[in-house]
């Protein structure tokens, strides 16, 4: 099968302990284009026929090759990216009383955004914080500047800020302390 994209260095298929096959395998051609040209057209072969190979359950898949390490690496990127794109759509809470429910917050966002879609809301077990989500970007922005203007129950202040992804929090809390370092450094 792939010889017809180009001359194959090797080809390789990973087999188990018992030497049954595990399903997958490497293929490697003299030349760079020929495999980027095998990855591309097994690609558009695998939706074309997409539909007979689901009755039978084998996927048809092609990719470079990587180590697993740049796997990990590709993939933590992505998953940061994800998370990043979604964090204007998730307000992260605190500081509102005792014993305020879901409801109760998910009334006063919405007020905050004209009616907007609040999708969840979420309170912390055992605190006083709570994620907040929105159904657009809009209405995430509109009720953090909301929260830091009105008041929640006529008395309570709140603290809203984007759900920023961990790595991106873990990032600022070096920034913070580095720039703690260097102005202790400098008063001494």
């Amino acid at each position: 099968m792939f010889k017809t994209y180009g001359e194959v260095q090797n080809a390789c298929v990973m087999r188990d302990q018992d030497g049954k096959s595990k399903g997958f395998g490497f293929v490697c051609y003299v030349h760079p284009s020929d495999a980027e040209k095998a990855t591309r057209e097994v690609k558009a072969l695998a939706e074309d026929v997409k539909d007979e190979l689901e009755e039978h359950n084998p996927k048809l898949f092609a990719c470079e090759a990587k180590r697993k390490k740049e796997r990990d690496q590709e993939l933590t990127m992505n998953n940061f990216k994800y998370k990043k794109s979604i964090m204007f759509f998730s307000l992260f809470v605190k500081n509102f009383p005792a014993g305020t429910t879901d409801e109760e917050l998910k009334i006063y966002f919405q007020s905050a955004c004209n009616g907007g879609d609040v999708s969840k809301v979420q309170i912390i077990p055992g605190s006083q914080q709570a994620f907040v989500n929105f159904e657009k970007q809009d209405h995430c922005k509109l009720a953090k500047e909301f929260a830091r203007n009105a008041l929640f129950k006529s008395s309570y202040p709140l603290y809203a800020e984007y759900c920023y992804p961990k790595e991106m929090r873990m990032m600022r809390n070096e920034e913070f302390n580095d720039k703690k370092t260097q102005e202790k450094r400098k008063n001494q």
